[in-house]
């Protein structure tokens, strides 16, 4: 069967097993590697440790497959940060990548349907239906939830010992039992402790709630009663939002407090709210049911990353804006204060994909470059972008109007009036496509906000079909796109007027196409320095502009500029070829098409 390497990597430890037939032949524990607590570079340092403890049982050139399930990973961000520590590994090649609930559920075998219900220093729930949907409730950390967790359950101990302390609270045996535990004199010595430790070291302080509820303290026993209710109420609604109220969903309670006689409270707790509910324990641990996982994505061949998974409920940009909820009872100043503080947030979204944007500038360009066409894809307000920068590559760069094309949900009217019900006619997304003849040569974008809408998936499944390139341009962070070769995803978040996508979302799509369409004429050869020496001067505004950028260029007064001009029939880099050059209409011409239109290489040649 050969080695397989299963990672289970948290915020306290990190585990690791090697796999053989069944049989776990190697296991280490090193430090946390949730990136998000120890930063990559932590996350590189306990990974390189573990990596180097394998090596005398399972040389990697030996290794067939590596699971990482790694906590704190959930976004294509977190994915790329822990590919880059594993290419730096050596193993990038051989290693899937998810957060590591997946694992909590594939310890059950419930990683295709279930609920993972993770409490250890933190807590969260995490659950997947049938359909491939998601949900995550809590896991955001002491400060914003962790409801039930160790560390919960510490700080009502201690608050619970302080109250008692000042005799405004019930008797507990938990005072006793923390100042001895710290090995302190008195209360007023954990106080001061409180304000420098680290939350592992509050969190430590669970165990002393569960012996001092086994022998029989009621303030104890009700601070673990209440732990249960939450987590079981986390459950819930994570079982309601997958439609896994009235089914019989396995859930696994899953971390280092039910090893301590959480099980039971936990159990009968969600048996009240979820009485269908399949409640077990784990089957491995978390680390073989990884190294399980890497065993079996080799015979199914599961991609080499295991993308973060698709959640349910609306899409971000459906979601309601907190910061915008009372808008309609604000002075106007107040009201555009809030859009203008919603829109700064497009900017660094949109960074937030850059690399993305290049590729797509890339592959722009080669199509371009060798006579094939790019074709923006879109409905509503996303078409109308589209067709707006489709509008202005004629005139600005010098293009045919067939280089950049536009296709609008509703046909060209529908820029002007909705056309209700376009956008859900996926094949009529696909017969578009069809019609203009797409192929190989070209590069489809398709352009929605929610990243589903069926016109666009249809078109860009149809142009996939026929060998294009494609690119989706989304605003939606975990929806279920349709496969293309480039994604770009800037997440703006909830709009400022619940739904109108034609604000940030608007704002952020007509930012990556203008980088698309104005880098790819750049990369063209279609502007000179940031001179935009492709205008085509068919108004008055537009000669003044020419004139102006050709005596820029070449030195020459306007009238001389105006006389250039005429004598290369409005051909504006021909004219600055024949200035600079000093050579007339017909060679100018020769140079530029040797230089294939690159007035920056024409110039070079000339003047080599």
């Amino acid at each position: 069967m050969g080695l397989f390497i299963g990672v289970d990597g948290g915020g306290t430890r990190t585990v690791g097993v090697v796999f053989e037939d069944e049989q776990v032949v190697a296991r280490y524990v090193v430090g946390p590697t949730n990136p998000h607590l120890v930063g990559e570079s932590g996350c590189l340092d306990a990974l390189r440790d573990l990596f180097e403890s394998f090596r005398g049982h399972a040389p990697l050139e030996t290794v067939q497959a590596v699971w990482l399930g790694i906590a704190g990973v959930h976004t294509p961000a977190d994915v790329a940060l822990v590919q880059n520590i594993t290419g730096t590994l050596g193993i990038a090649d051989k290693t899937r990548i998810s957060h590591d609930l997946l694992l909590a559920l594939a310890s059950a075998g419930a990683e295709k349907c279930g609920i993972a219900v993770v409490a250890g220093t933190g807590s969260c729930v995490f659950g997947v239906n049938d359909e491939g949907g998601t949900c995550l409730a809590g896991g955001r950390g002491h400060l914003l939830g962790d409801e039930g967790s160790g560390y919960a359950v510490a700080v009502d101990a201690l608050r619970a010992a302080s109250r008692f302390e000042q005799d405004r609270g019930p008797q507990t045996s938990l005072l006793s039992r923390i100042v001895d535990r710290l090995g302190m004199s008195e209360f007023d010595e954990v106080v001061r402790w409180t304000y420098t430790v680290e939350k592992s070291d509050i969190s430590s302080l669970a165990p002393l709630v569960f012996e001092a509820a086994e022998q029989g303290d009621d303030v104890a026993q009700a601070i673990l009663e209440d732990g249960a209710r939450q987590l079981a109420a986390l459950t819930h609604d994570v079982a309601v939002k997958l439609g896994l109220a009235e089914a019989a969903p396995t859930t696994v309670l899953y971390g280092g407090l039910f090893e301590q006689g959480y099980f039971d409270l936990v159990r009968d707790a969600i048996d009240l709210l979820l009485p269908e509910a399949e409640v077990v324990r784990p089957k491995v641990e978390g680390a073989v049911a990884a190294a399980r996982l890497a065993r079996d994505s080799v015979a199914e061949q599961i991609p080499s990353v295991s993308p973060p998974a698709r959640s349910v409920g609306p899409p971000v940009t459906e979601q309601r804006n907190w910061r915008s909820a009372e808008i309609d009872r604000l002075s106007t100043r107040e009201m555009l204060d809030i859009i203008s503080i919603e829109d700064r947030k497009v900017a660094q979204a949109v960074e937030q994909v850059l690399d993305s944007v290049a590729r797509a500038v890339d592959v722009a360009a080669e199509v371009i470059g060798s006579g094939g066409r790019v074709f923006y894809v879109g409905a509503g307000t996303s078409g109308r972008l589209g067709m707006l920068d489709a509008a202005e590559c004629p005139p600005t760069f010098g293009v045919s109007d067939e280089t950049v094309q536009a296709i609008l949900a509703g046909g060209d009217s529908a820029a002007k009036v909705a056309v209700e019900g376009a956008e859900d006619d996926a094949e009529k997304g696909a017969t578009e496509i069809a019609r203009r003849e797409v192929g190989p040569g070209d590069l489809v974008v398709g352009i929605s906000a929610g990243g589903v809408t069926p016109f666009v998936r249809g078109a860009v499944d149809e142009a996939r079909k026929r060998g294009a390139r494609t690119v989706l341009v989304a605003c939606n962070p975990a929806a279920d796109f349709p496969e293309t070769d480039i994604l770009i995803n800037p997440v703006v978040g909830p709009e400022v007027i619940t739904g109108s996508t034609r604000m940030k979302a608007g704002t952020a799509t007509k930012m990556v196409l203008n980088m698309i369409s104005t880098g790819a004429m750049i990369k063209l050869g279609k502007v000179y320095g940031n001179l935009m020496v492709d205008v085509q001067p068919r108004s008055a505004k537009l000669v003044k502009r020419a004139r102006r950028i050709l005596s820029e260029i070449t030195g020459v007064d306007d009238k001389e500029a105006s006389g250039l001009l005429e004598r290369a029939d409005n051909d504006l880099k021909v004219a600055i070829v024949m200035g600079q050059l000093s050579v007339d209409s017909e060679e100018a011409r020769r140079i530029l098409d040797e230089s294939r239109g690159s007035l920056r290489n024409a110039l070079d040649r000339g003047t080599g």
